[in-house]
């Protein structure tokens, strides 16, 4: 009967309504009772076929569809709703009696929940919350500390894939990474300051996840204590450069540094081995069970206007659905705060900062929700808008909605976005690089010029290697570059003096600003020789690319972070088209046409290249062991170089 009468009453409001309001607004409406501001729509991008790992735009073939009900059920179902016959007087008497029980009815209706339900609040215990229970929920908010570090990129250039097939994304109101398996379990960081560390791991479970290849349960411990204790790489080409934290290594951090330190495959390591927390011991630095391979880094989210926030929600949006989630910093605020008079809401676990810019965690957006009411944000959130990111924490499972809480579209502190793919089975695992500190300052390089790392090959022993890949570290997006190898180097300040591997330069895109590795055409490299990656920016425009140098970075005025590297010369190189010649990049510090930020110092280009060790050990042998010489006769020596590719290399006798 109460069934009945709902249709009875509601239907008709609901008619009223639509034709009142006209339809449903969408994202960026103004949800009040004069016209709407709106936002602008969200812009299309041509559609293609694929995400980063091979599926469908929202994966696994979209968002799920609803069950399906076996045919005899939904049979069954149907024909149980049929109502059997009755006379009129006997629908007379029911009617009647529906009439005098509905002030009842009507009394169970205007309780909490179904306030909150005609409102579109979504309580987390499906009730307003006890004072008591209000504190539990912001009781982590206690000791949160700023985290330092105002990092940015240079995203000026429109970047969207259009791998992505953005326009489907815009249209899709409503996305979440967990209902396909791809969000690994939430954490609990108890009561330490590395909120950083736990979203790095678990962005990386979820990139081992969207990838099928297997669950993680990555080191947080492991990653924060060797970030601040780094050792030196297995190749021995990163001795002496140090980060130096000043506080406890669980203490302040960024993400965007340990991306940085991420990219050098030390860590992450698995929690079995090293649980958070724990005693760390020296020496397994890289002890690496999965390895970052992408790393994007996105600065410019926006809520000044409304096209700027829907240009980074679209941003965000497709972040999201090509990588399945990403990191991002925002402000919790703290407990000195009311629930009423603070801008995060427990009794529904949403946060909407408004005039906040500063950060104190950092989290891990899975989704998106463009039709979460914008009345569960607090009031003073002055948050008028549907719409809200599906967040993970990192504070357990009995904090917000199961670990999840909801940011709005429109938080004023959202930044630091990041994303990244990871790899547990690397194909090339010898990582050559001389940028083991994890600073993120950058050089510029002019359209037209190249700039160059040289590496001895000592990985494989007196086996040959084999170069498969290389990572780029644009710090602008949309960057281009022609990768040439040269074997054989013969001298130290021409990258170029060896033997080109390819007969044409292969081409690289790095579409987005962080760190990108991608493999290329294999070179064979003699042991013990000397080769380089020369990169040339096709870009058609200046670009910023991140390099190693000393800095000291600051917050509230004091220093928190060091940058310590050990520099040598004959690393890493840019070419001067003004002087026609190489500049070293240890000593050549005071040309400014490649100085893009302080400090002017010795630096090194963030170029990595990676081999794996070859299954044979070259040699040169000479075809014949013992020769006949007549007095005045001339012969040459037969040499053998095995395996015959060598002798083009600079492998020779």
């Amino acid at each position: 009967m109460l069934k009945n009468l709902l249709k009875k009453r509601l239907l008709p409001a609901f008619v009223c309504l639509t034709m009142l309001l006209g339809s449903v607004p969408s994202f960026g409406e103004e949800l009040s009772d004069g016209p709407a501001d709106g936002t602008p729509a969200e812009q299309s991008y041509l559609p293609e076929e694929t995400d980063l790992y091979g599926g469908d735009i929202l994966d696994g073939g979209g968002i799920p569809a609803q069950e399906v009900l076996p045919a005899e059920q939904t049979a069954e179902d149907e024909s149980s709703d049929e109502l059997p016959a009755v006379s009129e007087e006997v629908l007379s008497e029911e009617t009647e009696e529906e009439e005098l029980n509905a002030p009842e009815e009507e009394e169970e209706l205007t309780g909490s929940e179904a306030d909150a339900a005609e409102e579109g609040i979504d309580y987390i215990k499906g009730r307003p919350l006890t004072d008591e229970e209000r504190a539990e929920q912001l009781a982590p908010m206690a000791n949160l500390q700023t985290i330092p570090g105002d990092f940015s990129v240079d995203s000026s250039y429109d970047t969207s894939l259009p791998s992505v097939r953005l326009a489907r994304v815009a249209a899709s109101p409503r996305y979440n990474s967990a209902d396909y398996g791809y969000v690994s379990p939430v954490k609990d960081q108890g009561s330490y300051s590395d909120c950083w560390a736990f979203t790095l791991a678990a962005l990386m479970e979820t990139s081992l996840l969207a990838q099928g290849r297997g669950t993680y349960d990555l080191s947080e411990e492991h990653l924060a204590y060797y970030i601040s204790h780094r050792e030196n790489d297995p190749l021995k080409n990163s001795a002496n450069d140090a980060n130096i934290f000043y506080s406890d290594y669980h203490g302040s951090g960024n993400p965007w540094l340990a991306v940085m330190h991420l990219a050098t495959w030390s860590g992450m390591a698995l929690d079995s081995k090293y649980p958070h927390p724990s005693a760390m011991p020296s020496g397994r630095a890289y002890d690496t069970a999965v390895y970052l391979q992408d790393a994007v880094l996105y600065s410019d989210y926006s809520t000044a206007n409304e096209q700027a926030l829907a240009n980074s929600v679209n941003r965000l949006k497709e972040l999201i659905t090509t990588y399945k989630a990403v990191g991002a910093l925002v402000s919790m605020g703290n407990n000195r705060y009311s629930a009423s008079s603070s801008y995060y809401n427990p009794d529904t676990a949403a946060l909407a900062n408004y005039g906040i810019s500063s950060v104190n965690h950092a989290v891990t957006i899975v989704g998106w929700d463009d039709n979460y009411s914008y009345k569960n944000f607090n009031s003073n959130s002055r948050v008028t808008t549907n719409g809200a990111w599906i967040v993970k924490n990192s504070w357990g499972t009995s904090w917000g909605k199961d670990g999840y809480f909801y940011v709005s579209y429109k938080d004023s502190s959202l930044s630091g976005v990041l994303a990244v793919t990871a790899t547990n089975t690397p194909s090339y695992g010898n990582n050559y690089f001389y940028d083991g500190t994890c600073g993120l300052e950058k050089l510029k390089i002019v359209s037209g010029n190249k700039v160059a790392a040289e590496y001895s090959a000592v990985a494989g022993g007196s086996r040959g290697e084999v170069l498969g890949a290389v990572m780029t570290a644009s710090a602008s997006d949309n960057a281009t570059f022609s990768l040439q190898v040269y074997t054989g180097v013969t001298d130290p300040d021409d990258p170029t003096s060896g033997v080109p591997a390819y007969a044409s330069p292969v081409s690289i895109r790095q579409t987005y600003a962080g760190v990108h590795y991608q493999e290329v055409p294999e070179v064979e490299i003699a042991p013990g020789s000397v080769y380089s990656v020369v990169l040339t920016n096709t870009s058609g425009r200046t670009i910023s690319y991140y390099r190693e140098t000393a800095k000291d970075y600051t917050s509230g005025g004091s220093v928190w972070c060091r940058m310590q590297p050990s520099i040598g010369g004959g690393q890493t190189y840019l070419y001067s088209n003004n002087l026609s010649r190489w500049l070293d990049l240890r000593d050549d510090d005071y040309y400014s046409e490649w100085i893009e930020t302080a400090p002017i110092s010795s630096s090194t280009a963030r170029i990595k290249a990676f081999t794996r060790t070859a299954s044979y050990t070259p040699s040169i042998t000479v075809e014949s062991k013992t020769l006949t010489i007549t007095q005045g006769q001339t012969v040459s020596a037969g040499l053998i170089v095995t395996p015959s590719s060598y002798t083009a290399k600079g492998f020779s006798g």
